[in-house]
């Protein structure tokens, strides 16, 4: 608390305040800190603005209260409330001023940065602090902050840009000019004028005749300066020096060739006037050369800073959700109005303290970026407060930040991060959101423009909705998510132009989703009378007609839900997407219709894929309704329940019942009949039995959000559900090594009629070819080796499906496929399965290095659709053969189905 030499309090009016107009603080000496409780200060002819005379406080804290003052009980009774606003025409040398435990809505109006001698302090001295402020959930108004500065100290000073020198060089009588452009110039350094003042940047000799490349001789010139700074030279701090390949140059040599000339440039951060004046040569320099050398220069500019604001933000809405933070300029005209550009958002507490706005806005929508971060006395803590931007003001139609923002920053935030849950943000150009937590993003893109979301470490969730009305331009999104477990939804529209990086960790990509979803209505134990239910289980009161239990023994069995499309039928491991799970728990041995539907449920909505694309649930009279979570066309084919009998399989598989097990199962149902004479048989086991979904609501069509998205899922087991709509045509862009299990839905292949999709394996297909294009050797170029699709062969930057048979008795399966096997198999050394069959007359050409690459795509001979990816290098074993050398998994991918390449690798 402020500890005043001078304080004096005024009592005009009805006052119930601790804070009053006229009131005089002066904090002089020290850090202060004043806290206020206020409600709206009332008059004999209304009511008035709280105006204190306040100096040398640098913390002011206010309590505004609820309260009814002039206004109606109705509104009141509506969870509306007074607000209190505070006049701070004459509140000087203010550092921080804001909120504290406010239930009401506080207004503080005409702030001025000015101190006690004043001088204006730019906007960003002064930090505006919402601290532990109500919420709606209570009693349904929530605390509103708003701060409206005085339009003459919306404040910010100036920058100025680098200056730099450019020079350009070259030997003209190199004959190989790409890789020894300098090879002999006789040069050692550079000279310049800094602010006026002459300096030479000169490297020693022996360096500078090294110095063959460009980089070399940028790189003598840079050590040479550190040199000279650690020399004590501190003019030339600052200095860096690169090479600017986008700055170029351009001459013939002497051998006719146009060559393009990057600049060797020197950049001063501090922005001082840098003019160029030539070259140094040593003093005994024979002049027996042939180069050419320019140089000049790009002054630094005076800018204009955008005008920014710090925030601290600290459990706003505690632990509900909290109210609005406006910042801005006095006038409302949108003219002549002004707001503020940059706000500087500290986020303090740890996780038990979140933050949770409506919406972050400025005046007259002058907000453009809004970089957000952990309080510094909070980043070394265990755990980091949340941050929650709504998008939602009073009347719950307001956009996060009140309007368009450029660049979202959020790389020093290391909490939650949750912006538009319930309104999207608009047309945000940039978010940068690497802190480490989990973000939650929406977006809403109605204009032209690029687009670019990268997220971090956390789990997170970023949906992007192109508006369906006409866009003038173009619109380029890039989604990029990093690490975590991660979701994308896009609906994408005008043939925008999308790339999602799914980065590593399991992630899920929807790239459309914008048709009908269809349901299923699933009853498979009744039947109409005279008809045979779809599973009809074989109870123990039809063991024996003395029992009167309808259990039947299900002890190992397991149920199979398989989903497909509607292009072909659902069938367990053939067509589809499949889920098996346990009907019973361990132990268990008897159970009804009820524990097969309980199994149908977990076998949906907790299996990593099928609860992405259904949900299953309670439906009437003991039957189950299913609902797809995406779009496309379905019918009742598109659904199978299997159920499997545990007796079925060898007596390798664990639900296989071996002898001991007989007894569990015999003791467990004389207990429930009551009958210690009951023997188990064999035939007492549920049979197999198969059905598909009977009924539902079916969507006639796909999506209409028609589309070219590329899709990179990375690394981890990952979900992509592509777009339905007719006319798209998709990529799936494949990357890094070792990528687990992941699932393609909605994939079409050459045998679509139109939108047909594609695979891009140009990560990994990266031969090269000499392609000699003159008798000089310095003119040999390397070609990208252009590749194709096979099923019979591998050639060089090829993709060959290839239909695995195993010999599964003697090991050969599938799931036994190694780098060690496949290399054998494909070199003619051991079998396994008909791998050996390829075509491996391996291609001989003029690559690169002697190798090649291609990739090998397997499918799985008991699951259709399912393949695995390897990447192969062919090169010269130690006997000079063509050979496969080596393999790398790249990861095992399922369609659903079969495949058919021939257009679209």
């Amino acid at each position: 608390m402020t500890r005043s030499t001078d304080v004096r309090n005024s009592y005009q009016g009805v006052n119930v305040n601790s804070l009053s107009t006229a009131d005089t603080i002066d904090g002089q000496g020290g850090n202060d800190t004043l806290d206020a409780i206020l409600t709206a200060e009332a008059g004999y002819w209304g009511p008035l603005d709280v105006q204190p005379t306040i100096r040398n406080v640098e913390d002011i804290k206010f309590e505004a209260r609820d309260g009814i003052s002039y206004m109606s009980i109705e509104d009141y009774l509506d969870g509306d409330s007074a607000e209190v606003i505070v006049d701070a025409k004459d509140i000087a040398d203010v550092d921080k001023i804001g909120s504290s435990f406010s239930d009401g809505d506080l207004v503080i109006e005409n702030l001025t940065t000015l101190t006690s001698n004043g001088q204006a302090r730019n906007t960003e001295e002064v930090t505006v602090t919402m601290d532990h402020t109500d919420n709606f959930n209570s009693d349904g108004d929530a605390s509103d902050l708003t701060v409206y500065f005085d339009e003459d100290y919306l404040l910010a000073g100036q920058s100025r840009t680098t200056s730099q020198a450019n020079y350009w060089l070259l030997d003209e009588d190199s004959q190989d000019y790409q890789n020894a452009p300098l090879l002999n110039i006789e040069r050692f350094g550079v000279s310049l004028n800094l602010d006026g003042e002459p300096v030479d940047i000169a490297m020693p000799v022996d360096v500078a005749e090294a110095a063959d490349t460009w980089e070399a001789f940028a790189a003598g010139l840079q050590a040479s300066i550190d040199q000279q700074v650690a020399d004590g030279n501190s003019a030339l701090e600052g200095l860096s020096v690169v090479v600017d390949r986008t700055n170029t140059d351009a001459t013939y040599n002497d051998f006719g060739n146009l060559v393009t000339i990057p600049a060797i440039t020197i950049i001063d951060s501090l922005g001082r006037e840098l003019e160029p004046t030539g070259f140094l040569s040593p003093e005994d320099a024979t002049g027996a050369f042939d180069i050419y050398g320019d140089f000049d220069n790009q002054p630094s500019q005076q800018l204009d800073k955008p005008v920014t604001v710090n925030v601290d933000l600290h459990k706003v809405g505690r632990e509900g959700e909290g109210g609005n933070l406006v910042i801005g300029g006095k006038s409302q005209d949108a003219d002549e109005g002004n707001g503020i550009e940059v706000f500087n958002i500290d986020v303090l507490g740890a996780d038990n303290k979140p933050s949770n706005l409506g919406m972050i806005s400025s005046t007259n929508g002058a907000l453009r970026t809004v970089n957000i971060a952990t309080a510094d006395e909070y980043v070394a803590g265990e755990t980091h407060a949340s941050l929650t931007v709504r998008g939602e003001n009073d009347y719950g139609d307001d956009l996060p930040f009140g309007g368009t923002v450029d660049m979202i920053n959020a790389t020093q935030f290391l909490g939650d991060l949750t912006i538009g849950n319930e309104n999207a943000a608009q047309n945000v150009n940039t978010l940068n959101a690497t802190g480490g937590g989990n973000v939650w993003f929406d977006a809403s893109l109605t204009e032209a423009g690029s687009f670019n979301y990268t997220t971090g470490a956390g789990n997170d969730s970023v949906m992007v909705t192109v508006s369906a009305e006409p866009i003038v331009g173009n619109q380029v999104i890039n989604v990029n998510t990093g690490s975590g477990d991660d979701m994308v939804d896009l609906t994408v529209f005008n043939n925008a132009s999308a790339t999602v990086v799914a980065g590593s960790g399991n992630d899920v990509v929807y790239t459309d989703n914008t048709g009908a979803k269809s349901s299923w209505t699933v009853d498979l134990f009744s039947a109409d009378e005279g008809e045979t239910p779809a599973f009809d289980l074989y109870t123990l009161s039809e063991i024996d007609t003395d029992y009167t239990d309808s259990r039947a023994i299900l002890y190992g069995a397991q149920i199979a839900v398989t989903f497909s499309d509607a292009s072909s039928e659902a069938l367990g491991w053939n067509d589809g997407y499949e889920s098996v799970v346990d009907i019973l728990g361990p132990g268990e041995v008897l159970g009804d219709a009820t524990d097969i539907n309980e199994a149908i449920k977990r076998a949906i909505n907790e299996d990593a894929v099928l609860s992405k694309l259904l949900m299953a649930g309670n439906g009437p009279d003991g039957s189950l309704v299913i609902t797809s979570k995406v779009d496309g066309v379905f019918n009742e084919q598109s659904l199978q329940f299997k159920l499997l009998e545990a007796d079925a399989l060898d007596e390798a598989d664990a639900r296989y019942v071996r002898p001991g097990q007989q007894d569990t199962i015999e003791q467990a149902v004389k207990e429930a009949v009551s009958d210690s004479t009951y023997d188990f048989q064999a035939g007492h086991l549920q049979s197999e039995q198969v059905a598909n979904a009977q009924d539902g609501f079916f969507a006639e069509e796909g999506g209409y959000g028609s589309n070219g998205t590329v899709v990179d899922l990375g690394a981890g087991s990952d979900l992509v559900v592509l777009s339905t709509e007719a006319n798209s045509s998709e990529t799936i862009k494949f990357s890094e090594y070792g990528n687990g299990f992941n699932t393609i839905v909605n994939f079409t292949d050459a045998t679509g009629e139109s939108g047909v999709d594609s695979l891009d394996f140009s990560n990994y297909l990266v031969t090269k070819e000499q392609n000699p294009t003159s008798d000089s050797t310095s003119e040999i170029s390397q070609v990208l080796v252009k590749g194709g699709y096979s099923n019979t062969e591998i050639d060089a930057n090829q993709v060959t499906f290839w239909d695995f048979d195993g010999d599964a008795p003697n090991g050969e399966t599938f799931d036994g496929i190694t780098s060690t096997n496949l290399l054998a198999a494909l070199n003619g050394d051991e079998a396994y399965g008909d791998i050996t069959d390829i075509v491996t007359d391996f291609s001989d050409g003029d690559y690169v290095g002697n190798a090649y690459k291609a990739v090998l795509m397997i499918e799985d001979d008991g699951d259709d659709g399912a393949y695995q990816a390897w990447d192969l290098t062919v090169g010269l074993n130690s006997d000079g053969d063509t050979v496969a050398t080596q393999a790398q998994l790249i990861g095992t991918y399922d369609f659903g189905d079969s495949v058919d390449m021939t257009q679209a690798v």
